[in-house]
């Protein structure tokens, strides 16, 4: 994919528009278009598109960062990173192959193995943008912070470019580990938080965690004689990991069909099932509820708000 740097035309788009008073709308590869709440208006708002504004900047595999600017897809980078056996620590999901880097952090959204290596925020090293006076501006750098001082780059993830237009992103990325393996532990939800709280409080190396219709995915960094051991005191059995946890990540497996409404519900970790009516999907050692439910929004609200 060709280097393509827009930074100039960019900002004088942006410019241009503080000038004339005229809101903008950021788009780069629309793949999380249904993340935000559409105004009926926003149709009619010129776009500010920064698809085009493309390139892997600098990647130092041995210093464990990348800088990459806003339109560069998600996908070039997870190849590239691959190729060195590194991996984005906090697992986004793209929902589209158009899924960009800068569209990934103004999302924040991240994937199975956010509570055990971090969110987005905790992956940023710094950020160029281009605040509302059309200025070019950047934060941080290519190294974690050791002064004091607000980490103005993090702030950026998930603001959904209300803090300005991403230019490009300087994140912390990881290595891939040497092994994994799925395991399933058939059991009830309460079992379940109990073997998740469990675990916590171990040295077992869990990257991921779901549970779904009375089974309890994991997600081990165990082989040979560990895992056996392991599997002997929980129960588990090894299942074909395949691609179950891109299809969690992705919401491609079968409870995140859409014939209900689904709620996403944020709360503390290991919280056991809300009191409303509908079929549950917890992940994120239980911290992440997802619910298929026709209830009530203020029900659904209201219950959430008491769980925490």
């Amino acid at each position: 994919m060709a280097d393509n740097d827009l930074t100039q035309d960019l900002v004088a788009e942006v410019s241009a528009a503080v000038q004339q008073r005229q809101p903008l709308q950021i788009k780069g590869g629309n793949s999380k278009h249904f993340y935000i709440h559409q105004d009926p208006h926003s149709d009619d708002l010129p776009t500010l598109d920064v698809s085009r504004h493309i390139g892997i900047v600098d990647y130092e595999p041995s210093e464990l960062y990348i800088t990459a600017r806003c339109g560069t897809p998600l996908k070039l980078i997870e190849e590239t990173l691959a190729a060195h056996n590194q991996m984005l620590a906090f697992e986004p999901p793209a929902f589209a192959d158009s899924a960009t880097i800068g569209g990934t952090v103004a999302c924040g959204l991240a994937g199975p193995r956010r509570p055990y290596a971090g969110a987005c925020r905790d992956a940023m090293l710094g950020a160029d943008i281009i605040n509302g006076l059309g200025q070019h501006l950047s934060f941080g750098g290519q190294v974690m912070k050791n002064v004091a001082g607000y980490d103005v780059s993090r702030a950026m993830c998930g603001a959904l470019g209300t803090l300005g237009v991403i230019l490009q992103v300087s994140l912390k990325v990881m290595p891939m580990p040497q092994q994994e393996t799925t395991v399933r532990i058939e059991c009830d939800l309460s079992t379940a938080l109990h073997t998740l709280i469990s675990l916590s409080q171990t040295s077992i190396p869990v990257s991921a965690s779901y549970f779904e219709a009375d089974s309890l995915y994991l997600r081990l960094e165990l082989s040979g004689a560990e895992l056996a051991s392991f599997q002997a005191a929980h129960g588990a059995e090894v299942v074909a990991q395949n691609d179950f946890w891109i299809h969690v990540k992705e919401h491609q497996n079968s409870f995140f069909s859409r014939e209900q409404a689904l709620w996403r519900c944020s709360l503390p970790i290991a919280s056991a099932a809300l009191n409303i009516n509908g079929t549950l999907a917890c992940e994120w050692n239980a911290g992440l509820h997802w619910y298929k439910s026709n209830d009530d929004s203020a029900k659904i609200i209201a219950a959430a708000n008491q769980a925490g």
